[in-house]
């Protein structure tokens, strides 16, 4: 057990280094080559911004999943910090998907002037990603508070 929670935080600090340096070295030239490129200088500013946003609501996931790791590892799985977490976790992880969400105009912008209809598609199948995650956290958070529950009113009865 030691080495899969281990080996989670690693690729958990992994998926951090890389946010960090996305958000250090590519969004900024990005947004410049948009406006340079396209001539829509407020979807490409738009874009930035949901770019650096769905950056930081992923290092806040990230955190709050090393966090959750480190719980599981102490054996305090099923506490109410525990569940705190996850719906930490839940909302960090909506945020990042509404952060891809502003890409979206910029997104239609492309799709316009490059004729590529598919990439509009392929573009919401991504953002849909996180969303997934999102619904499948809520219904985790709440899994994990029922049993939380039931632990403690066993825990009350015996």
């Amino acid at each position: 057990m030691r080495i899969r929670v281990l080996f989670l935080q690693f690729c958990l600090f992994i998926a951090f280094l890389i946010d960090m340096a996305l958000s250090i070295f590519a969004f900024w030239p990005l947004t410049g080559r948009l406006i340079t490129i396209y001539r829509n200088a407020q979807t490409a500013i738009l874009a930035g911004t949901g770019l650096y946003f769905a950056a930081v609501a992923f290092a806040i996931a990230c955190w709050t999943g090393w966090q959750l790791l480190r719980t599981i590892q102490q054996n305090k799985a099923f506490s109410q910090h525990a569940v705190d977490l996850l719906r930490w976790l839940k909302w960090s992880v909506s945020a990042f998907a509404c952060g891809l969400m502003v890409i979206l105009p910029q997104m239609y912008v492309v799709t316009q002037s490059e004729d590529a209809p598919g990439l509009i598609l392929i573009t919401c199948t991504i953002i849909m990603v996180p969303v997934v995650v999102a619904v499948f956290l809520a219904i985790l958070q709440r899994l994990w508070q029922s049993a939380l529950d039931y632990k403690t009113d066993s825990d009350l009865t015996v």
